[in-house]
């Protein structure tokens, strides 16, 4: 075997290093506007200084010591062959033998060190090269003299051989470098030519050009006809954004119309000379898009500045209401408001209105207080129970007139709040609620008070108690018995509420008790002593009434077995429906009767007999017209009279009684009055629809006006301007 060049041709090291130099003129040959030139004149030929300089000669050392170790570890292997060196033909055939086997190795061992070198090295010259001169070094100082120079030559012919590729690798890596700073430098220029386009500096647009298209000619990896390619998408996306900038500074100026108007102009045909219609479109079209956005973003800020503006509003109007409502502002507030555009027309008529309302309520509010303040005062005025005006003015009233009482005692408290519902005839809401809650879960001294109050309000006026619960009014007797037996408050509640829990299994046997007990005091005498004198006057005792209220006292006694309180409690259910009247009997004389509209309709606290005179009055008006049923000459008395509840009428809305009237023709028979249908005629006590109710309600008009009046002379609200 024997060591042969390639058949490829294999340049000098002359032309390799005329090669590797005009790398270092190809930035120089393109112009003075090439910026990188001097880069690859180092680049190429290698131009570093100080430390790099050192730090390349390092490594080509350490490369080379590599190599001759390499070299000499593989000559090793390789031991010279032993040549005899004689004349004969013997000798001559056996060392041509010898040498050719140790060629063959040889020609193996360096084909297998030139493909390690060139993979370590594939684009590294400097360094295959020391690799390869420290190998050949090393196997040379193995060789025997004789045969050093014929492969020195061989080994010289190969080195070029596998040197060739390399240096194609490293020339490749070289310009790709390059060529990378190039394309990087250019994107920069790029990317500045575009940004001043848009900002509208053309002077920092043309120097960025001018970058651009240096870089651009120094590139080795396009052809001219790419190189021109590139320059005409530059020049193109140049203008684009030369467009573009000044459209976006158009729409600055003069908003999305004036920018309409500049898409318009740009995109009109014959406009863009310079410009293709397809480009002249999309950039149109671009703008287009970004108008849209711009008045999208526009209208979405538009949006929430006004929910943001709605919202702010909405709390303002609030608060507004809230106060107008309250009465901390007046017609002045509504006025500033509206001038400032914080309301709207409607808004500020609403907001009239309702201080109109709110001001004509007070002003209501106060008349009715009025109204119980003269009641109060024992004046004439007359209050309605079953009026909810009538009695939100007691609760207001009453609520000022006992915010002075806090530092008065209980008793004190007690004997007050009596008198106030004795004169009022109403007993406060309030009240009734304390004294419920003090009897169903106060302390024992809060259920003794609440007793004691219930039994002082039976004293001024039974009819005050008529809204208590059985419930309620049972354990007030109770507690109040046992008190009056010197029972210890504290007792007088533990013996009360023993009392209220015992067995319902001695019914039977309280039941007898009471019959024994009774025999001997007797229901209606204890009865008649309690009515006779009291608020009921004289009137008679009817048996039913006695037989009533014996059934109901042994009801109560079969509960808790205390006859006092048993018949306490008698007595206050029966005077819800019993009542004293003189408009149920002919002779018009005072009697009880169950249902007495005196009771069930009366307006105040007046007696039964001052009730039955309005209620007279309204009857023989309600009358007027009803021909032939009585003589408008003939009094009342002895002629007209009502039964209560006829066949079981009673009034749907309220549940109150309705009455029959009866009447006396001249013949002198009764019969009771009907319609000419043949029902019966119901008739009802109205206060508000009666003579001396209109008369009344009159009067407390008139006392409405002139706090009105009193109010408009302190400052009437100015004449409001005409709204538009």
């Amino acid at each position: 075997m024997r060591l042969r060049p390639s058949g490829t041709a294999i340049p000098t090291f002359e032309r390799l290093e005329r090669r590797r130099m005009s790398l270092a003129n190809l930035g120089a040959e393109q112009g003075p506007g090439a910026p990188i030139a001097a880069f690859l004149g180092r680049l190429a030929g290698g131009l570093m200084e100080g430390d790099a300089q050192d730090r390349a000669r390092a490594v080509a050392d350490q490369a080379a010591q590599a190599g001759t170790a390499e070299g000499a570890a593989a000559a090793a292997e390789m031991r010279a062959p032993a040549l005899k060196g004689g004349d004969t033909v013997a000798d001559r055939a056996y060392d041509q033998a010898n040498l050719a086997a140790y060629v063959a190795r040889l020609d193996v061992t360096v084909a297998e060190q030139a493909d390690r070198f060139a993979r370590e090295h594939g684009t590294d010259v400097a360094g295959f090269t020391a690799k390869w001169d420290g190998m050949a070094k090393g196997l040379l100082d193995q060789m025997p003299g004789n045969l050093r120079p014929m492969l020195s030559v061989e080994l010289d012919k190969r080195k070029v051989q596998h040197l060739h590729p390399i240096w194609q690798a490293e020339r490749r890596k070289t310009e790709d470098a390059a060529n990378a700073d190039l394309l990087s430098g250019m994107n920069r220029a790029h990317l500045d030519a575009s940004n001043a386009w848009r900002k509208g500096d053309a002077a920092a647009a043309q120097e960025a050009s001018q970058r651009f298209l240096g870089y651009l000619g120094n590139r080795t990896d396009l052809d001219e006809r790419g190189k021109v390619q590139a320059r005409e998408a530059y020049r193109l996306d140049m203008r684009r954004n030369a467009v573009l900038g000044e459209f976006d500074r158009e729409l600055s100026r003069g908003g999305p119309a004036s920018a309409e108007r500049f898409i318009a102009h740009f995109a009109a045909p014959g406009m863009q000379p310079d410009l293709d219609p397809d480009h002249v479109k999309k950039i149109a079209g671009e703008m287009g898009v970004r108008l849209r956005d711009v008045v999208d973003r526009s209208e979405r800020a538009q949006a929430a500045a006004d929910k943001a503006n709605d919202l702010a509003r909405s709390h303002w109007y609030s608060d507004f209401t809230i106060r107008l409502n309250r009465g901390e502002l007046g017609y002045g507030d509504i006025e500033r408001a509206y001038e400032k555009g914080l309301l709207k027309p409607h808004e500020r008529s609403d907001a009239v209105i309702k201080l109109d309302k709110r001001r004509e309520k007070d002003t209501e509010a106060a008349a009715a207080i009025a109204r119980v303040t003269t009641a109060f005062a024992g004046a004439g005025t007359v209050l309605d129970p079953k009026s909810d005006d009538d009695r939100k003015a007691v609760n207001a009233h009453f609520g000022a007139l006992a915010s002075g009482w806090q530092n008065l005692d209980v008793g004190t408290v007690t004997e007050k709040t009596v008198d106030y519902a004795r004169r009022v005839g109403i007993v406060p809401d309030p009240v009734k609620s304390q004294v419920r809650g003090w009897l169903r879960a106060g302390s024992e001294d809060q259920k003794v008070a609440a007793s004691q109050l219930v039994q002082q309000l039976r004293n001024a006026n039974p009819q005050l108690l008529k809204d208590f619960a059985d419930e309620d009014l049972r354990q007030a007797d109770l507690v109040n018995t046992f008190s009056g037996y010197g029972v210890p408050p504290a007792d007088a509640v533990r013996k009360a509420e023993e009392a209220m829990r015992r067995p319902k299994g001695e019914a039977d046997a309280l039941r007898q008790q009471y019959e024994a007990v009774t025999k001997s005091d007797l229901p209606e005498t204890w009865l008649k002593k309690q009515l006779q004198p009291s608020w009921f006057g004289n009137a008679a005792l009817p048996p039913v009434l006695s037989e009533e209220f014996s059934a109901l006292a042994r009801e109560e006694y079969t509960l808790h077995g205390n006859m006092d309180a048993a018949r306490a409690t008698a007595l206050s259910r029966l005077q819800r429906v019993w009542g004293v009247s003189n408009l149920t009997n002919q002779a018009g004389a005072a009697q009880f009767a169950r249902f007495a509209p005196e009771k069930f309709y009366a307006v105040g606290d007046a007696p039964p007999a001052e009730q039955s005179k309005w209620m007279k009055e309204q009857l023989l008006a309600d009358l007027q017209g009803q021909d032939g049923l009585w003589d408008p000459g003939t009094p009342l008395d002895g002629r007209l009279w009502l039964i209560p509840n006829p066949d079981g009428a009673a009034d749907r809305e309220t549940g109150l009684p309705l009455y029959g009237v009866m009447v006396r023709a001249t013949d002198g028979t009764t019969h009771l009055m009907r319609k000419s249908d043949g029902r019966a005629l119901l008739w009802k006590p109205d206060w508000a629809t009666s003579p001396a109710g209109k008369r009344a309600a009159a009067e407390q008009q008139e006392g409405v006006s002139r706090a009105r009046a009193v109010r408009a002379g302190r400052g009437a609200p100015a004449a409001l301007p005409m709204m538009p």
